[in-house]
Formats: C-alpha cells, structure tokens, sequence
C-alpha cells in the first residue's frame, strides 16, 4: 500500500493518480511522509521480539528487559532510516516537480515463513514533469541526472551508516550503542537495489524494442547511483517495459503514471529475489483490459460448461511432438519446477524433423487454411471475444494498486487481436550484466506441454513455463497444429510456429496464456482456471476474408 505522495493536487505540483495512492489514517499509517510511520511500527516489534530473545536466552527478567531495549533501539534505527529517507525523497520531489510515491517493505512479504511485520526496505515509483531521457534514447537529460543524483545520495551506504550510527549513539548504554552500531553498519553494506524502468503502452512502440529501451534506461539510471557511492555490486536493474502497470493504460494519466523509474531497496540478495518472486501486475490495468462494474457478472466466451466436444476427447492420446515432450518432463518435472524456464532447444528430433514451419504452413488462400487446419469455428465478429479472469490477482508486489472498490470486481481481457506482446528483460547485476536467477513458476505451469484437440484439428504448446515474477521474461513457445488421421492424428504437425511470443494475465479465479502466431492462424488462447490441470482456450484464424474463432478443450499432458 502507498504511504505516502510526494505532492499534492493544490500545489500544483504533478502527482500520481488516486488509483495509485493510498492515504491512512491510522497512527502507524500517516499519510505524512514525513511522519515516523516506519520508526513506530519497527520501535513496537522490535521491543516485542527483543524481549522474547531476551527471555528464553536469559531466563530472567534482566535480560527480557535488556533484549527488549536492544531489540526497540535496532528496530527503530531501521524503522527511523526508512522514515528519513522516504521524507528526503519527498523534499527532492517537490523541488524538482517530480511525482513521487512510496510504499514500505515488509520482512512478511519477502519471507513468509521467518518474516516479521517490520519495515526493512521501501519501494519508490519516481517520474518527473516531463520526460527524463531524450526521446526515444536512454541519455538522461540534464536536469533528470541532476535530481537522481541527489535521489542516489540517499541510498549511499556511508551515509546510511553514519545516519544508522548517529542513532545508535543514542541508545540507553554504552553496551548497546556499540552492538547497534555495529549491526547497522553490517547490514547497510549488504544492502540490495533494483533499479527497475518502466514504460506506457506505446502506439509506436511495443515488444523487444521497448523492453531494450526500458533496460537501457534503468541501466542509466543505476549508472547514476553508481556514481553517487552505491557499489555496482549492490545495484541490479531490469527493464519491464509495459509489463508491470501500476495504473490503467486506457487514460493519459495511467498512461503518464506508468511512465516511471522504480527504485527498490531491500537488505539482502536473498530478499530481493524474494521481492521479485513477488510481484504481479493487475490485469485491468493493460489496455486490451476492462473491468466488469462492481456486482456485475462478466460472460466469458471460454467457459468450460459451453465447450461442445468435438473431435477427439482428452483422453486420446497427444500427437508424437506431444507425447515425447511429456515423457521428458515426467521424467524432469521436479527440476523443471525449481529451475529456469526451458530453453527452446529441448524440442526432441522427432518432433521437429521434416515438419514446414508457418510461413511455408501458409496456404495459397484464406479457405485453404481453414480446410488445411480443420478448425470448425465460427466468426469472430465486430465485438470479438472476452476471457474472464475474476478478480484481480490479490498476489500482489510489495503494494497493491487495486481499490477496495474493485477488489472483487471481475477483470475481462479482450481479443488478441487488439493485444500486443508485453516484452520485459531479466534483472542484471550492474557489476557484470549477468541475470538474477529467479527460479519460481506458477502452479501448474512449468514448463509442461498443453494439447487441445477442436474439428479435425488439434493444438500443441510444448514448454509452457509462466515465471512466478510478472515483470520476468515469459519464455517463447513453440505451438504446432496437427490434423485428424482416423481415429487419432498424424505423427507430424502440419504448421510449427516456433518461439512465438506470450503474454499472461494473471486473475483470483484463473491465467490466461496467450500466444500470438504468424502466418495461417493469429493466436491461442489459454485459459488455466488456479490449481486446475485442464482449462480452456481459443484459436483465431483467417477464413473467407475474416476473423474466425474455434473453442479449444486443453488438458496439461506433464
């Protein structure tokens, strides 16, 4: 949740949108940011943990209260330095008409199991008045290096240890100054940032391109942190592109928002693979999305209970691509799982040997593609088609952009056809531009293949791996169609179309893959419903001149 926004709408001052912001009311959650929100909280858990160490270490009331003072001075050092922070940042954004909003990191949310409800990092959005870089370019401007260099001297670790020391000193005795002394000056030098570029959904540029430009980007920005006494080693920076929004894309004020640099401080590597493990983006944020209005029931034109069975049933077996793909990841499944996505050079001999791809697939006419495929579909129409996904995902980033208004409100997510790839780039050292291992998935998406069968067509998604991380890279998928032979289908695909993009969209009640295709057929949909090894889906194809869709039953074969 936010805690705070650099400016307000009366000053004149730019500011992030309300869907952005969220003010409290509470004593531990003052929309001031310059309040001690952070020291108040980290002051009472850090007292109450302190005294419980003290307790069981001791054995006696001596040392309850002595781990209880410890514990209180360590807690508000920490709580104290975000709160300083976070109230320097503030007065930077006002200076330079910068739009600004924080949220605090919590130990809970990067370690379920050991973490405590203590502030250990912040997460700041940062976007200036007008644009930081020359257009189109990732060369800062003048007046952006000016400001993120007075950004950086916050997160220098000499001066958040010697502003960690100066409170140390202020501890009850000599005993305790010199051991918090100590632990803020190890964990300053441990500490961990992301520098993460973000852009808007673009009419004039999407997909790699983007990606590349938002890491060029970032990778600038952490440049100036650099520069400003922050070790490369400690610094990381990706670029997300359009792929992690923060506010709707269908206004020019989301738009703006989204057009932003992140900067992300946690206190260990260890932490911030768990923060990046973390993070999704809510579905109706992106422009191909909407929300139902709340208490409305949103038809979805992939639900199972329509599907008609035609073709074979899910149990036949899967063409030969199919079958030898899940033999290998029943056997490596477990590896999979807690590794990086597939590579795709997995694909087996046999599944790719004397197989057209999709530009030779492409028939002479668009009802030869549909009698070569068999897909029995229907058109698509002037409205096209809507997936359902629920609500918006509450796995969340460190914060959440979704308003208790439209918690359960259902997020609907159009045709492809009005889509374009989200393309992002893997988080780098800035030591030595090597990527930060993530080894996360979600459930049921692996890294398996999917096969669906609709007419006298079937569809295969070999690897299909979603990365935990929403602002990771979703790997390519090869996607082959095959044609009914007698009771089965043939050993070879009639079109392969290899490393095709994919975006995701993640809701409460079900993902939706989508894969776009080139050439005789223009997408797939996916739709997984949470913890469901079948789901449905959708092919959209050219025929007689239109848009045809064809209702797909899909069933994981890992």
């Amino acid at each position: 949740m936010i805690a705070g926004c650099a400016v307000n709408p009366q000053t004149g001052q730019p500011e992030f949108s309300s869907a952005v912001k969220t003010e409290f009311k509470s004593v531990f959650d003052n929309p001031d940011p310059c309040s001690n929100n952070d020291r108040n909280i980290a002051a009472v858990i850090g007292a109450g943990a302190g005294a419980v160490l003290g307790h069981y270490l001791g054995k006696n009331a001596a040392a309850t209260v002595a781990g209880t003072g410890l514990g209180a001075i360590v807690g508000m050092m920490i709580g104290h330095a975000m709160d300083e922070r976070r109230c320097n940042l503030y007065h930077i954004a006002q200076q330079y008409q910068m739009k600004l909003a924080s949220a605090p990191i919590k130990a809970s949310s990067i370690d379920a199991v050991n973490g405590e409800g203590n502030v250990v990092g912040l997460d700041v959005q940062m976007g200036g008045i007008d644009d930081e870089f020359l257009p189109g370019t990732a060369t800062l401007t003048p007046r952006a290096r000016e400001y993120l260099g007075k950004v950086a001297d916050q997160y220098n670790p000499k001066m958040v240890a010697t502003s960690l020391d100066a409170q140390a000193r202020n501890g009850q005795n000599a005993q305790q100054s010199t051991a918090a002394q100590s632990a803020s000056q190890s964990a300053a030098a441990q500490r961990q940032l992301l520098i993460v570029g973000h852009s808007d959904e673009r009419d004039n540029m999407s997909g790699p391109d983007l990606a590349r430009l938002s890491e060029a980007r970032a990778k600038a920005v952490a440049e100036v942190f650099r520069q400003h006494g922050v070790p490369a080693a400690n610094i990381a920076y990706q670029g997300a592109g359009d792929s992690l929004p923060i506010a709707s894309n269908g206004t020019a004020q989301g738009r703006s928002d989204n057009n932003r640099v992140e900067v992300v401080d946690v206190p260990s590597l260890d932490a911030l693979k768990a923060y990046a493990s973390n993070r999704s983006a809510n579905p109706a944020n992106f422009a191909v999305a909407r929300q139902a209005e709340p208490g409305a029931s949103a038809q979805d034109d992939l639900h199972t209970a329509d599907l008609a069975p035609t073709g074979a049933s899910l149990t036949t077996p899967a063409p030969a691509a199919a079958q030898a793909s899940t033999t290998a990841h029943k056997a490596t499944r477990k590896k999979i799982a807690h590794s990086a996505a597939p590579s795709p050079d997995m694909l087996s001999s046999a599944a790719t040997s004397g197989v057209p791809d999709a530009a030779t697939a492409r028939a002479g006419n668009s009802e030869g593609a549909a009698t070569r495929f068999g897909f029995d579909g229907k058109p698509l129409g002037t409205t096209g088609y809507q997936v359902n996904l629920g609500a918006a995902s509450d796995k969340s980033s460190m914060f959440s952009f979704i308003t208790a208004a439209h918690a359960d409100t259902p997020v609907i997510i159009g045709s492809c056809l009005q889509d374009h790839p989200h393309t992002s780039t893997p988080i780098r050292s800035l030591a030595n531009n090597q990527p930060l291992k993530v080894e996360d998935s979600l459930p049921g998406l692996y890294g398996q293949p999917w096969f669906g069968s609709q007419g006298d067509a079937a569809v295969a998604l070999l690897r299909v791996y979603v990365p935990s991380d929403a602002a990771a890279p979703v790997p390519p998928v090869t996607a082959e169609i095959y044609r009914r032979e007698g009771s089965g289908y043939a050993a070879a695909p009639i079109a392969r179309f290899r490393d095709a993009p994919v975006n995701v969209y993640r809701g409460a009640d079900a993902t939706l893959y989508r894969v776009f295709l080139q050439g005789s057929a223009q997408c797939v949909d996916l739709r997984v419903p949470t913890k469901s090894a079948s789901g449905s889906g959708l092919v959209v194809y050219p025929w007689k001149d239109a848009e045809y869709k064809a209702v797909v039953n899909f069933s994981s074969k890992g």
